[in-house]
């Protein structure tokens, strides 16, 4: 992880510096040339105004070491004035330091022989940034070992008629902020399923973006963002609960 160490050391020394001693005109991005009129290319006084206010916010949260909170407050603040190198310049450190503290995690968690909190660590990572090809290797590391072990001989088993989900054919777009039990149950909802969420699924502040995605797909991304398995219960019902080790009939947002 030296590379780590190096990248977010510079990086720090940069926002460090910007930070103490800000110019009261932002260094800005020029406009392509054409797109003058583009949308965050000339943003309003008002728009400045809310960007300079969640930038600021997001130093406060920062310094506490609150960085996926201040990660938000950057991020709203170069939505704003995406022209502003401050701005993006601070999001984008931001998200790469919870990257890196979450891979620096699920690196302990495997020393310590804990696989499935490592997966979650690694995934956690992905869902910050997931074109991150350390991260994705990290979690096909992590994964190997996990594929279920057959018994030697097959075993035969009566169906007994294996519960299946019927959730609505359609596609669905997500902007949620809140809490993570919330999210689980907004999000079968918005298929005509209902979610079912064990005491063992703790409460805890997530954000989740997503567009134009199925039940499935809406599911598993949920499930990795809250660290979460779910299971049918019916064809209008499901069970949700913390993740652990597989266990028989559960699965993790694929068709059963």
């Amino acid at each position: 992880m030296r590379w780590g160490l190096s990248i977010l050391g510079v990086a720090g020394l940069a926002l460090a510096g910007f930070c103490s001693d800000q110019p009261s005109n932002l260094p800005v991005l020029p406009c392509a040339q054409g797109l003058s009129q583009a949308a965050g290319c000339n943003p309003s006084k008002k728009d400045l105004k809310l960007a300079k206010k969640a930038f600021d916010k997001g130093l406060k949260l920062q310094s506490a070491k609150r960085t996926d909170e201040a990660l938000e407050q950057f991020e709203t603040a170069a939505r704003l004035a995406p022209q502003a190198v401050d701005y993006v310049t601070a999001r984008e450190i931001a998200r790469q330091q919870l990257v890196y503290d979450q891979v620096e995690r699920g690196n302990a968690e495997l020393l310590k022989g804990r696989q499935v909190e490592a997966l979650a660590a690694f995934r956690s990572a992905l869902h910050f940034d997931p074109q991150n090809e350390f991260a994705q290797q990290r979690l096909r590391d992590a994964a190997g070992d996990w594929a279920p072990k057959l018994p030697s001989t097959p075993l035969v088993l009566v169906d007994a008629g294996e519960a299946r989900v019927a959730p609505k054919q359609e596609r669905a777009d997500f902007h949620f902020r809140g809490d993570s039990r919330a999210l689980l149950t907004q999000v079968a909802a918005a298929f005509g399923v209902t979610a079912v969420v064990d005491d063992s699924v703790t409460s805890r502040r997530v954000r989740f973006d997503i567009q134009s995605v199925d039940f499935y797909t809406a599911m598993r991304a949920a499930g990795d963002v809250t660290r979460t398995f779910w299971t049918p219960l019916n064809e209008k019902e499901i069970l949700l609960a913390l993740e652990s080790p597989p266990i028989k009939g559960a699965t993790r947002g694929r068709s059963t």
